[in-house]
Parts: C-alpha cells; sequence; structure tokens
C-alpha cells in the first residue's frame, strides 16, 4: 500500500476518533458540580486531538517520499493498518455505538503505532532530518493516544456513576418492598413513603377479585341429552366464596324443530340452625329459557338466558338440554353446542360436568 494512502486511513482514523470524544460529551452525566467541568475538559481533549491530527499530517509532508514510505510501511506490515480499516465503520456509526470503548481500542491502537515508529526510529539509521520526524510523529501518535484515552476513562466513569445511581435506586424499590423484622430501623425509600411488607401484599391479593374461564362443548344425543355444568366454591370451603358468573352459549348450530333449554340455578345459602350449621345449601332454579328452530343469533350472552349480564352466587348451576331434534337425534347431524363461561371469585371455584 502507498505511503499517501496509510497516511490517509490513519489520519481518517483519528478524525473519526475525536468525533466520539464529542459524542461522549453529550452524554456523560456527573454530579451537577461536576458536569460542566467534565465537558469543558471533554471539548478540550476533542480540540486537541484535532491539533494533534494537524501536526501529525504536517510531520509526514516534511519527509521526503522515500521517507514518507519508510515510516508508514511498518505500520502495513505489522497489521496496524488493517486494525483502523477494521474500526472505521464502527467509529463512522458515531452515537449508535459504545463511544467509550471504541476510544479505548483506539488509544491502544494509537499506542501501538507510535512504538513502532519510535522502536524504527531507534533501531535504522535514517537521514539525520528525517529520524527527529520519526520521533516527532511518534510523539505525537502517543499524545493522541493519551488524549482518546483521558475521553475514555471520563466515559467509563460516567457510565459508573450512572450506575451506581441505578443500583441505589433498585436498593430503594427493594427497600420499598421487603418484610421488615420486630424492631428494625426502616431503610431509605423515595420521598413521602414507607416501607411495604410482603406479606401484607400477599394478604391483599388474597382477597382480591381474580378472573377464571371455563370452557367446552357439548354434543347432546337421543342418550344423553342434558349437560350440567356446575360452577361452584371449593368442597371444602364453608361459608362458600361468593363469585360471579358470566360468559356465554353458542346456540348458531341449531336447525328447524330443534329445541334447547337452559336452565340456571343458584346456590340457596341454608338456614342457619343447630341441624343446618355447616350445610352446603342447595342449588334452586333463577331462570329457565327454551330456544326453537334456527336462531338468526346463535351466541345467546348470559343476559338472554339468565336475564342478568352477571349472575351473582356462592354457586351457579347451568343445565343445557335438548328436548327435539330435527333430525330425530341421528349421528349424522347432531348439535354441538359450544359454551363460555368467566367467572369473578377470590379463589379459584370449582368446574364440575355431570
Amino acid at each position: 500500500m502507498a505511503a499517501a494512502d496509510t497516511a490517509k486511513i490513519l489520519e481518517r482514523f483519528m478524525e473519526l476518533a475525536s468525533r466520539e470524544i464529542d459524542v461522549i460529551a453529550t452524554r456523560v452525566r456527573f454530579e451537577p458540580a461536576a458536569q460542566a467541568t467534565v465537558v469543558q475538559i471533554l471539548h478540550g481533549l476533542s480540540a486537541a486531538m484535532k491539533k494533534t491530527i494537524l501536526d501529525f499530517a504536517q510531520t509526514v509532508q516534511s519527509l521526503s517520499e522515500e521517507n514518507r514510505e519508510r515510516l508508514l510501511s511498518p505500520l502495513e506490515k505489522s497489521g496496524s493498518v488493517n486494525t483502523m480499516n477494521l474500526l472505521i465503520p464502527l467509529l463512522e456509526l458515531g452515537d449508535a455505538t459504545d463511544p467509550g470503548f471504541l476510544l479505548h481500542e483506539a488509544a491502544k491502537s494509537l499506542y501501538a503505532m507510535a512504538n513502532i515508529i519510535d522502536w524504527e526510529a531507534s533501531v535504522f539509521e535514517f537521514d539525520p532530518f528525517a529520524t527527529p520526524l520519526y520521533i516527532m510523529a511518534a510523539q505525537v501518535l502517543e499524545m493522541g493516544a493519551l488524549q482518546l484515552d483521558l475521553g475514555s476513562q471520563l466515559s467509563g466513569q460516567a457510565d459508573n456513576e450512572l450506575m451506581q445511581e441505578t443500583i441505589k435506586a433498585m436498593d430503594q424499590k427493594i427497600s420499598y418492598i421487603m418484610d421488615l423484622p420486630e424492631g428494625a430501623s426502616i431503610p431509605t425509600t423515595p420521598p413521602d413513603t414507607k416501607p411495604v411488607s410482603l406479606t401484607a401484599l400477599e394478604k391483599m391479593l388474597e382477597v382480591c377479585k381474580k378472573f377464571y374461564k371455563f370452557e367446552g362443548c357439548f354434543t347432546p344425543t337421543f342418550e344423553k341429552d342434558k349437560q350440567l355444568i356446575r360452577i361452584g366454591p371449593l368442597a371444602a370451603s364453608y361459608p362458600p366464596i361468593p363469585l360471579l358468573v358470566t360468559g356465554f352459549v353458542d346456540l348458531g348450530g341449531m336447525h328447524d324443530h330443534d329445541v334447547v333449554t337452559i336452565t340456571t340455578k343458584v346456590l340457596e345459602p341454608p338456614c342457619i340452625s343447630a341441624t343446618q350449621q355447616g350445610s352446603g345449601g342447595s342449588y334452586v332454579i333463577w331462570r329457565v329459557k327454551t330456544f326453537t328452530g334456527h336462531q338468526h343469533s346463535g351466541m345467546k350472552h348470559f343476559q338472554e338466558f339468565a336475564d342478568l349480564l352477571e349472575v351473582p352466587g356462592d354457586g351457579v348451576e347451568l343445565l343445557i338440554a335438548q328436548s327435539a331434534s330435527s333430525h330425530n337425534f341421528d349421528r349424522a347431524f347432531l348439535l354441538t353446542i359450544p359454551y363460555q363461561f368467566l367467572v369473578e371469585s377470590t379463589s379459584e371455584p370449582q368446574f364440575i360436568l355431570t
């Protein structure tokens, strides 16, 4: 590779690295007292880096063509040019990357190139006029590496302080939601707040309403033309936990002369007496609705067969029965009745099919 090409790559490399310092200056976040000073330092490093680029270019131009070749060719042979070509696309992305990391890598590259040139100047005998310029070029690159390294360290320090702030905020959140031992001091929490016990939260969640879904399909036959769906409390639950039931039954598959009846029942609490105490009560009829023939609107909401959007109670039963079939329950033409129910309760209810 010609010396001119190597010089252009190196100058481009340093120019892009200098821009990363400006990117860091817009990103760093320090304590208010130090913020302005750090930004001022970064702008100073950026200006110094630009001067370093100019000094290097002038030093290289002061050499004869032969001496420029002898100065820069070791950079290509050592792989430094390849390294710069790999880093340049990342540097060109600007603030889309981690500028602190890129400055650190760029600084290492310049340090390495400064050492290569300095070693060449000390080992080989060059033109007496050129040797000081070789040494000067090495010093200029080393100074550029130092400037990039300082920018990288400031970026790393800013990232570290940001991480410390994040950890502090996380500690506050952890302290805000915790179980405190009896008599323990209250940890630092956000202003006007106090820690909340996890145990207390769990107890509150136990009595919060939750939603449970139950769904399926029923296909009436001549042998079994009824399906009883019981949505009720757990068997061991007494007194039973109240719930709200809503949902739909899909009768869209009905044909002329089909007859389907939906009976809604609710669990009636027992009378509390010496003989009945602890009894689970009994299911009594709430509504009975019969649907005949083809349904223009097959989806039947709770309100259409129970007269309420939601049926409250300690338990709810739905009896779906087909009393007449247009095809006399011929197995090739059986009616399928999908259903889905949404239950609101503080604990999961029982779903029983009989």
